[in-house]
């Protein structure tokens, strides 16, 4: 058991598929799977992806349009609902004999609740957020942590070839807000982005790659914030050289 938790910690992130080469994962592929899709990985490993979905199955081509999107949001909800949760995901992950078995786990309790909230958020995307261009700016105020899934979904779902940008309050410091960068077709540089559009704005150093990243402004920033990624994200000096 102790070794098997060791195991789904070090897969849980986009080096899995390099760690499967060193070690054996037939058995939870499928885990380390969702935790490189959790950081926008499955875009680099799609060879590993083929045949990991192949294997159980799935019919559709993208991972997350099958039961990998569910296995991420098991575990991120889990932690969005109550700080600390994620070791409950962690126990239900290492007791599982499959994703079938770890989809049918207590986890879907908190799923329910906090998926509720962000298929609200997703529906008022057109009529509540803000477009410019291929930049979407979207505020929200959240009561469970869906930062990161929440950008996630919406720039791999509805804009896939856009800017978005998720703005949050920090539930930590009211004078500040929380950021998150996404770009799934890899096209703008999103940890560019951040840097350039807050320099001077915060007193944070934003990171991320080049699909996703996050960030902290100054509340009182935030006008001068908007009109500056604009300028920054067409000015062409954020984009990525095809290879």
């Amino acid at each position: 058991m102790k070794e098997r938790s060791i195991i789904i910690r070090r897969t849980s992130s986009y080096s899995s598929p390099n760690f499967s080469k060193l070690i054996s994962l037939e058995d939870i592929d499928w885990i380390a799977c969702a935790g490189t899709m959790s950081d926008t990985g499955d875009t680099y490993w799609v060879d590993f992806f083929r045949e990991v979905m192949a294997k159980y199955g799935f019919k559709d081509s993208d991972p997350w349009k099958t039961p990998l999107e569910r296995i991420i949001g098991y575990i991120s909800q889990a932690e969005s609902y109550k700080k600390g949760y994620y070791k409950k995901a962690l126990k239900a992950l290492i007791q599982s004999k499959g994703y079938e078995d770890f989809l049918g786990s207590d986890l879907k309790e908190y799923y329910d609740k906090v998926n509720g909230e962000i298929q609200a958020y997703l529906d008022g995307v057109e009529k509540n957020a803000e477009f410019k261009d291929d930049l979407v700016i979207y505020e929200v105020k959240p009561k469970y942590d869906i930062k990161s899934i929440l950008s996630t979904i919406i720039s791999r779902r509805l804009y896939p070839d856009k800017t978005v940008i998720l703005i949050l309050d920090d539930r930590r410091d009211k004078l500040k807000l929380k950021l998150s960068f996404r770009r799934t077709d890899f096209k703008k540089d999103m940890s560019k982005l951040a840097k350039e559009s807050l320099k001077g704005l915060t007193d944070m150093s934003p990171g991320g790659h080049i699909p996703a990243a996050g960030g902290a402004l100054w509340r009182i920033k935030l006008a001068e914030f908007k009109k500056r990624v604009a300028e920054v994200n067409s000015s062409g000096t954020i984009d990525v050289t095809p290879r």
